[in-house]
Parts: structure tokens; C-alpha cells; sequence
């Protein structure tokens, strides 16, 4: 329902500007399909940096880099992969924990001092100082593979700009004025890249409807997304 309730909340934000992308009712099924596919695993294994056993936790990550690769593959043979290592490391104590990436490779004993500047440095910037002389703790381990993701394909501008007018009305109160008013009905899928219309309006789709405000004007980019924009960003009806 975003769609329909959309350019009444802009409004009241102060927003001027909404975009209404391609099937918005499903628009977290189509970027599920999309998006790079990843397997995480997270292990719990306690230590504290002082103490930590490097060949524990190698063996640690192997086991769950093997894993969360094996899964991958079954959606991605041979694509390259991305592997990202995490360590949730706390001062003790404390109840929560800050996640520290780590480099993709076994740790040695060297990488003790490194993971301390690294937690430290990354505790300053949340918490604004550190804690010297603490003991740090490591509570869980992670590990995430996935493959990389793809940038999205450059979007043409429109080759000529329509100023619609609608072939049907129907009556709605104007969320505007409040009086009843004709608002224009339009069906998304016949809209093109270029084509602007008035508000009050109605783009209707299979999923939802998109409400265009007496106060806002709609357009199709060159992508098919819907471009709210508004008229009058000083006016009354804010």
C-alpha cells in the first residue's frame, strides 16, 4: 500500500521528490533474484584475545568456510566468490558485541596485537574512547561467501517526452482540499519512459495503486519507475 499512501506522506515530511519503482509489490521478491547469491554461518566459540588458541580458530573457519562454499556453489558452479571473515569481540563484561572483519586468511599469532589496534580503533569510533587495560573477549565467529555482486545496467533517458491526458475518471476525495474531485485513471503497464501526467491521479497495476496528489505530478523515467514530484513545495497543502 506505500503507493497509494505515498505523496500524503511526503507532504507532511516536507519530501518533494518520491520514486515508485517497477512492481513495488513485489520488490523484495525481484532484488531476492537479484541479489548475489550468499550463505553466512555464525559459530560461537569463546576466548579471550589473550588466550586465543590460532589453530582453534583456523580450524574453526575452515570448517565453516567449507560449508558456507559448499552451499553457494549449488546456486553459482563457477563464479567467483567473495569470502568475508568476523569476529564479535567485546570488552569484558559487556553485553554486546562489536563486529570486526578480518582478512580472508588463517590467523597467526602476530594478528593478536593487530586484532586488539582493530577492535580499539573501531570502539573509539562508536563509543567515542576506548578502555585500556581491558580484557577483550571473542564470543562468536563468522563467516559469509557470496558471489559478487553484479552493478546494475546504466539507465537510457527517455527519447521524447507525453503529456498524457486520461481516457477515464472516477471520483476520489482529494486528500488535498478534502472536496470530491475527478482524479484521471491510468494502468501502468500502458505507460512508457517520457510520459507525465497530472495529479489528482490514479496508476493502477496487478499489485497496487499509485495515487498521485492534486499536488504532484507523475512521470515515467527511463527505467519505468514512477517519479512523483511535487508542484507547489510552498503551498497551503503542506
Amino acid at each position: 500500500n506505500g503507493p497509494l499512501h505515498a505523496t500524503r506522506v511526503a507532504r507532511r515530511a516536507g519530501i518533494e521528490n518520491v520514486l515508485i519503482p517497477r512492481d513495488p509489490g513485489v520488490g523484495s521478491a525481484i532484488g531476492f533474484l537479484y541479489a548475489p547469491i550468499s550463505f553466512e554461518i555464525v559459530r560461537s566459540h569463546y576466548t579471550t584475545l589473550d588466550q586465543l588458541d590460532t589453530a582453534d580458530i583456523n580450524g574453526l573457519f575452515e570448517a565453516m568456510v567449507g560449508e558456507a562454499e559448499k552451499v553457494v556453489r549449488k546456486g553459482a558452479p563457477n563464479d567467483a566468490v567473495i569470502r568475508q571473515r568476523t569476529a564479535f569481540m567485546r570488552y569484558h563484561g559487556q553485553g554486546h558485541e562489536i563486529e570486526i572483519m578480518l582478512d580472508d586468511r588463517a590467523i597467526s599469532a602476530d594478528d593478536i596485537p593487530v586484532l586488539r589496534n582493530l577492535f580499539e580503533t573501531e570502539y573509539r569510533r562508536q563509543f567515542a574512547r576506548s578502555v585500556p587495560g581491558m580484557i577483550i573477549e571473542i564470543l562468536n565467529w563468522a563467516v559469509r561467501v557470496s558471489t559478487v555482486e553484479q552493478p546494475p545496467a546504466p539507465m537510457a533517458s527517455p527519447s521524447r517526452t507525453r503529456n498524457l491526458k486520461p481516457e477515464l475518471t472516477r471520483q476520489i476525495r482529494c486528500d488535498v482540499s478534502g472536496a470530491m474531485v475527478d482524479a484521471g485513471v491510468y494502468y501502468r503497464a500502458d505507460l512508457n519512459p517520457g510520459d507525465h501526467l497530472p495529479g489528482p491521479a490514479l496508476i493502477i497495476e496487478p499489485q497496487t495503486t499509485t495515487l498521485v496528489s492534486a499536488d504532484f505530478t507523475a512521470r515515467v523515467d527511463g527505467g519505468g519507475n514512477l517519479l512523483l514530484s511535487r508542484t507547489n513545495p510552498q503551498g497551503t497543502g503542506s
